[in-house]
């Protein structure tokens, strides 16, 4: 009987609808206290399957990833699997939506997939389940990606481990994104983020810190991505002086590239995870993990810059927050890992706030847009002067930009997103740069400021 009761637990984490989006999205109109608020944000990753070797026959026709059921109650999860994926996204809402921040929010996730999870999602027979377990939107939650070194084969869902070099970054980003791109939720673009984790630790052995840093940077900013949220030691062009890469920067700052790519840089610690042996940019115990909040709680009060954005950045891998919950299900051995250490530290963190501590919970684009008002209403590349919510440049733009030059000069929704040419003010170069993107060479539309 318990058995019975066991599966069903779990089994209705993974059917069960999206009850609960309506409070998610819930928060209050109160201003934030810029002397005192510290911004709370959390980094889901999900994994997927890392990838085959070059040429591997077995990966061609490989499914496993998408066809793998959740593991029965009472043994282990051994496998990676879309399945699994999707019921730890849903188990680290649920955890987090009962918390509540200074000003009455919830937290709202950055979800960061890898390539394949994104392709699963748009297929046709396996895909589509994504929205079935909550409304994103409704909750206020933002997606990205993230940057393992894998490609795609170009068949099947085979994703090949792809060379640390630039063309190998190119190619993992130009796939990704490919594949975030045609996923669509009741006729709208999931991917509206432009958040990437880019995978320096991966790449940097080969090219070198500062290098790997430009490159990753540079090619996620030709895709329109304007926010790396990455392990600090991954952060290092314009680091703020007396960070020496030693630690997580405590406030938001953008690195700008002599190419002119400008990049907003969130620091992260790697995963909070009680199995942890510290001191380490690529994990923190739940301990270090709430006393670097502590940390940033203090140094805000102390600083009398109120322009400057605090911030506490987490992150966690929805795989293993489910190994983790599946084990207490099934009455297995508990083991140290994500699941135990992320949620001692939310316990930590609901406990400061109850005590006084101002937080508030964040996405990475909401910071950004703080930190860059002046593009607030523009994200990634010019072009959407309708304000579309799909976020696409087409002809219904083009209209509204004449009409806005020309017949009613109906005032623009978003002026940054009409300065496709990306000189100062809005003229007939931008219609010619719009009318060029659309209909001639496709030149890709300037980015916003």
């Amino acid at each position: 009987m318990k058995t019975k009761l066991l599966a069903f637990a779990l089994l209705s984490v993974f059917a069960a609808p999206c009850s609960m989006a309506g409070e998610l999205n819930s928060t209050s109109d109160l201003s934030v206290d810029p002397a005192r608020v510290v911004y709370v944000l959390f980094n889901d990753h999900i994994e997927g399957e890392s990838g085959s070797t070059p040429g591997s026959s077995t990966c061609l026709t490989d499914t496993i990833y998408q066809t793998l059921p959740p593991p029965p109650i009472g043994t282990p999860n051994l496998h990676s699997s879309f399945a699994v994926d999707l019921l730890g996204i849903r188990l680290l809402n649920d955890r987090t939506s009962q918390l509540t921040d200074s000003y009455g929010g919830k937290p709202r996730w950055y979800q960061c997939p890898v390539g394949e999870f994104w392709q699963t999602e748009g297929d046709p027979d396996y895909g589509g389940k994504l929205f079935s377990m909550l409304d994103f939107f409704q909750a206020g939650h933002e997606f990205g990606v993230q940057g393992h070194a894998i490609y795609y084969s170009g068949q099947n869902f085979c994703w090949y481990q792809s060379p640390h070099t630039e063309t190998g970054i190119l190619w993992k980003f130009r796939d990704m994104d490919h594949f975030a791109d045609l996923v669509y939720h009741d006729g709208r673009k999931v991917n509206e983020g432009k958040t990437y984790t880019g995978g320096h630790k991966i790449e940097s052995p080969a090219l070198g810190d500062t290098l790997a840093e430009r490159i990753i940077d540079s090619a996620a900013y030709a895709l329109g991505y304007r926010i790396a949220y990455e392990d600090y030691d991954g952060h290092i062009e314009d680091e703020p002086a007396g960070v020496n890469n030693a630690r997580a920067c405590y406030y938001l700052y953008e690195a700008q590239y002599s190419n002119g790519v400008k990049i907003l840089k969130i620091d992260m610690n790697g995963s909070i995870n009680d199995g942890c042996q510290g001191n380490t940019p690529r994990c923190e115990t739940p301990d270090e993990a709430i006393r670097r909040f502590d940390s940033i709680v203090a140094a805000r009060l102390a600083d009398p810059d109120t322009n400057r954005l605090y911030y506490f950045a987490g992150v966690v891998h929805a795989g293993s927050y489910f190994s983790g919950r599946h084990k207490e299900l099934s009455g297995l051995p508990p083991s140290p890992g994500e699941y135990r250490g992320f949620n001692r530290f939310l316990d930590s963190l609901q406990a400061r706030i109850r005590a006084g501590v101002t937080v508030k919970f964040a996405t990475p684009v909401e910071l950004w847009r703080l930190f860059n008002p002046a593009g607030a209403c523009c994200a990634g590349v010019t072009g959407n002067v309708d304000c579309d919510p799909n976020d696409g440049a087409d002809i219904s733009d083009l209209s509204a930009l004449i009409d806005h030059l020309f017949i009613a000069f109906t005032p623009l929704c978003c002026e940054a997103e009409a300065n496709i040419d990306g000189i100062a003010g809005v003229d007939i170069s931008d219609l010619s740069a719009l009318i060029d993107h659309l209909f001639i060479n496709q030149t890709l539309p300037a980015g916003c400021p």
